[in-house]
C-alpha cells in the first residue's frame, strides 16, 4: 500500500502499528477514529479509496470516496476532544454512536470510470483491465494481443488495441517530430513508435488513459518486436461502427425505468436494442425499441449491472 501514489511508507507503518497494537479496523470510520491526522491524510485516504484498500469495509468505492471528507473531518474534531480532556463529557456512548457520520446514497463509478480510477492511484490496472470486457469485440475485428505476437513471432502488419500508458515526444534529427507510446492490453505491455504525419492526426487521443484501436507494422528484431503504428483510432468509435446491437432479458418491469433513464443518456448510433420479456413459464416476448444506440461494453455492463435484468448480450 506504500507504493500507492501519494501514500507513503510513513503513513501505512502508522496503520500497521495503530492495528498490531489496538487490533484489526471494524470499518472505514473506525479506520479514521484510530489514526493521526498528522500522518494520514485526504489525499493519502482518497489514493487508497481509489485502489481498493477500503472494498472490505465497502465494495461501492465511490460512495466511500464522497463520504470519506465527513468522516475525516469528525474523527479529527473527536480526536482534538479527546486532546482536550472534553471527550465524552456531555454525551453517553450511545450519544456518540448516533452521531457517527453514514455514507452518502450514491451509484458506484461506472465499471470503466473505476478502472480509471485505480489506475490513476496505483499506476496500472489492477482489479481487472479495460479491454476484459472488449473480449469478443476485438475477436470481431481480428486483433491480436501482445502476447499472441511474441508467440508467434512473425513480422507484418497486425491490428493491435490498448490502454495508453504513457506518451513521450521526440524530434528527430532533422526536426521531425514522432512520439513513443506505451499502450497495455490485458495480456502486457508494449511500446508503439508513431511518426510525424500520424502524430499530428492523432495526438489528442493519444492521452494517457485512452483506448486505442491500432493498425501497426511488426518487425522482430532476434525475439524483441518493434512496432511502427499506421493507424490510430478511439477503441470505442472502430466497435461502435462494428456493433450490430444488444439483447436484454428481463423477467418483470422493475428494470424498466432504470433502462429507460440508461438508454436516455447514451449517443446514438447504428446499435439495435432487442429487449426480451421472460415469463415465469419461461415464454418470452421479443421487441425491437425504435431508437438505435452506440453499443459500447461499458454500456453492456452498465445494463448487465441493473437490477432485474436477467440476460445481456451483443447481436
Amino acid at each position: 500500500l506504500a507504493a500507492i501514489k501519494n501514500v507513503g511508507r510513513a503513513a501505512m507503518d502508522h496503520v500497521v502499528k495503530e492495528r498490531d497494537e489496538s487490533g484489526p479496523f471494524s470499518g472505514l470510520y473506525d479506520f479514521c477514529n484510530r489514526l493521526d491526522s498528522r500522518v494520514t491524510n485526504k489525499r493519502q485516504m482518497e489514493n487508497l479509496v481509489r485502489a481498493g484498500a477500503f472494498d472490505a469495509f465497502n465494495a461501492n468505492r465511490k460512495q466511500t470516496f464522497d463520504g470519506l471528507e465527513t468522516f475525516l473531518r469528525r474523527a479529527q474534531a473527536e480526536a482534538e476532544e479527546r486532546r482536550s480532556g472534553q471527550f465524552g463529557l456531555f454525551r453517553g456512548e450511545g450519544k456518540q454512536a448516533e452521531e457517527r457520520p453514514r455514507l452518502p446514497e450514491t451509484l458506484d463509478w461506472r465499471p470503466m470510470e473505476r478502472l480509471r480510477e485505480e489506475f490513476n492511484a496505483i499506476g496500472f490496472f489492477f482489479s481487472a483491465h479495460p479491454l476484459d470486457s472488449y473480449e469478443k469485440n476485438l475477436k470481431r475485428l481480428k486483433v491480436r494481443s501482445i502476447a499472441e505476437i511474441l508467440e508467434e513471432g512473425c513480422g507484418g502488419s497486425v491490428n493491435m488495441a490498448g490502454i495508453v500508458q504513457e506518451n513521450k515526444e521526440r524530434t528527430s534529427a532533422k526536426g521531425s517530430r514522432y512520439a513513443f507510446v506505451t499502450l497495455s492490453d490485458a495480456s502486457g505491455v508494449y511500446e508503439i513508435t508513431v511518426f510525424s504525419e500520424l502524430l499530428s492526426q492523432a495526438r489528442e487521443i493519444m492521452q494517457p488513459g485512452q483506448s486505442l484501436f491500432i493498425c501497426a507494422a511488426v518487425q522482430f528484431e532476434g525475439d524483441q518486436p518493434r512496432f511502427t503504428a499506421h493507424s490510430l483510432k478511439p477503441l470505442d468509435r472502430v466497435v461502435v461502427a462494428a456493433a450490430a446491437g444488444m439483447r436484454i432479458v428481463v423477467e418483470s418491469e422493475s428494470p424498466l425505468g432504470s433502462l429507460q433513464g440508461l438508454l436516455g443518456r447514451q449517443e446514438r448510433g447504428k446499435g439495435r436494442i432487442l429487449l426480451t420479456a421472460r415469463t415465469a413459464a419461461g415464454l418470452g416476448v421479443e421487441i425491437e425499441l425504435a431508437d438505435s444506440y452506440a453499443v459500447t461494453p461499458e454500456l453492456l455492463l452498465e445494463v448487465k449491472a441493473l437490477p432485474g435484468v436477467v440476460e445481456v448480450g451483443e447481436i
